[in-house]
């Protein structure tokens, strides 16, 4: 059976009796609790603990630290992390949820994710290459390979990165990756032509395109690269949700500055910008059920706190 809590109940649980007997009562072993309270970052009782305070002796308790970037307040344990349940129109309006905590103010999202990130460098490239970059260079020279040693060589095998668009394309995404795993984010490039880009901020993915600013969708799903256009100017996009949904920002080439002189603000941005298809993750809602009823049928006084998280 799926039981679901609040960090601050699941934390107050945690530190109420033992791990054992506390994973009993929820039919879960201890092993399995302690792992969701490390993935909640719930702090639990050091080794010792129960047995100092059976005897009488001085114990404290760590605090529960506050919930990271994109991070949900809501904890499951036990059940099928497989499942899934659906909500009808009728059970959502029917539901009381409860009030969303908001436990900073957007200034002070924005002064943590600062901290984490003070500034992105460039590294020297491809010396020092992202591994999930350096795999993708590594395809362009197999495909190189490829198509030197064929008698008919074929423009499928041939590189897709030897232009110079395309080389500081790869250098600028691999500073954003590599900044963004310094921060402990987990980014990710996927694609032939290196176009499906995300990254995980612990229970969110936020995605976001980097091209020409020529770049416009294809309706015949041809690689990007053929679709680039004449443009030599690159494109950040942070998007709402998904691959081909809203822009919430964009940085670009200009005349007067290069994109390269916006990743330290780029990185900072795709760590605070928890897309709005995420809603749930910001509010502590586990689903979008939940959610619709504050996205649409909340009072003022809520909707106006959940538009200046999102401003």
């Amino acid at each position: 059976m799926r039981h679901t809590f609040t960090r601050q109940e699941l934390y107050d649980l945690a530190w109420s009796e033992p791990m054992k007997r506390l994973a009993g009562r929820f039919e879960l072993s201890d092993v399995g609790l302690a792992k969701a309270c490390k993935k909640a970052n719930i702090p639990r009782p050091p080794r010792g603990y129960w047995a100092k305070l059976a005897a009488g002796k001085k114990v404290s308790k760590t605090p529960l630290p506050p919930r990271g970037l994109g991070m949900s307040d809501e904890v499951e344990i036990g059940g099928n992390r497989y499942g899934y349940s659906y909500y009808s129109d009728e059970e959502i309006l029917k539901s009381d949820p409860k009030p969303p905590i908001f436990e900073d103010e957007m200034e002070g999202v924005e002064g943590r994710v600062r901290k984490m990130i003070p500034k992105v460098p460039v590294p020297r490239f491809p010396d020092h290459a992202h591994r999930q970059i350096r795999r993708l260079l590594e395809q362009d020279e197999e495909r190189r390979q490829k198509q030197l040693a064929s008698r008919f060589p074929s423009s499928w095998d041939a590189p897709l990165f030897d232009d110079a668009f395309e080389k500081r394309r790869l250098r600028v995404l691999n500073a954003i990756m590599t900044g963004l795993e310094k921060a402990g984010m987990k980014p990710s490039v996927g694609g032939r032509d290196a176009r499906d880009l995300d990254v995980m901020i612990n229970d969110t993915r936020v995605h976001f395109r980097l091209d020409a600013t020529s770049q416009k969708p294809d309706p015949y799903r041809r690689s990007a690269i053929e679709t680039r256009g004449a443009s030599n100017k690159l494109r950040f996009e942070l998007l709402s949700s998904g691959h081909s949904s809203g822009v919430d920002h964009t940085w670009e080439d200009t005349d007067k500055a290069k994109l390269e002189t916006h990743l330290a603000e780029i990185v900072a941005a795709l760590e605070r910008g928890v897309p709005l298809n995420m809603l749930q993750k910001w509010l502590g809602h586990a689903d979008m059920a939940t959610t619709a009823i504050y996205g649409n049928a909340v009072g003022l006084e809520e909707r106006h706190i959940a538009e200046r998280l999102w401003d």
